[in-house]
């Protein structure tokens, strides 16, 4: 019997396989699902094709099918699960870099259902002109470090590529707010209240807080 083609590294559905895992007369392999779940799985269904995802596939197909019938004025929120998702666990998306490629997840409640993630957003404030942000920028999607925004808001906590000028100079709003020796996330509290750059800048912080 010819030997079996090496599918390392190959993509099946949501599959990518990682490593080959020979099993007797049968060889399997370790894949990776883009929902970042791993399984063995067989060689002859990753090739014909019976095996595509680690069952998130079937999952995701029948929560979309459900929420187009019976919720389908909120299919801005399936979207916007499925791109939350999909930044995370999918390194071929085009922000894979500054979510997934940095070690931020979705926490399973949400990961796994799309129910859990409506009710959240149905009892936190969720509206069609606003959008989910995470409180700490370098934190997980999940209900205490999410909230929902204006978009302006959200440009405020995203200073990896938000460029202030101040004094004739201008830097992205970290290195400005740790020039002027302050939290980058006060200076971004600050500038979701209102404040504008100059005053969110050269304002220091409340001695209260920092002793």
């Amino acid at each position: 019997m010819p030997k079996a083609m090496d599918l390392t590294g190959d993509r099946f559905g949501r599959w990518i396989a990682l490593e080959r895992v020979p099993e007797g007369k049968r060889t399997k392999y370790l894949c990776r699902c883009v929902c970042g779940a791993e399984k063995l799985v067989a060689h002859g269904d990753l090739r014909s094709g019976k095996s595509k995802s680690c069952g998130c596939l079937r999952r995701d197909v029948t929560i979309k099918k459900n929420t187009t019938h019976g919720m389908s004025h909120h299919n801005r929120l399936w979207r916007i699960w499925v791109n939350m998702r999909t930044r995370c666990y999918n390194s071929n998306t085009t922000y894979w870099d500054r979510y997934g490629g940095r070690g931020i997840t979705v926490c399973k409640e949400w990961r796994d259902s799309f129910q859990s993630f409506y009710d959240w957003a149905m009892d936190n404030g969720y509206s069609d002109s606003l959008t989910i942000d995470r409180i700490n920028n370098d934190g997980d999607y999940e209900p205490n470090n999410c909230r929902w925004v204006t978009v302006q808001e959200q440009s405020y906590n995203r200073s990896d590529n938000h460029f202030v000028t101040l004094e004739g100079t201008t830097l992205p709003l970290d290195k400005w707010s740790r020039k002027k020796g302050l939290n980058p996330k006060t200076v971004r509290d600050r500038l979701t209240r209102g404040w504008s750059y100059e005053k969110a800048l050269n304002t220091p912080p409340d001695p209260r807080w920092t002793k």
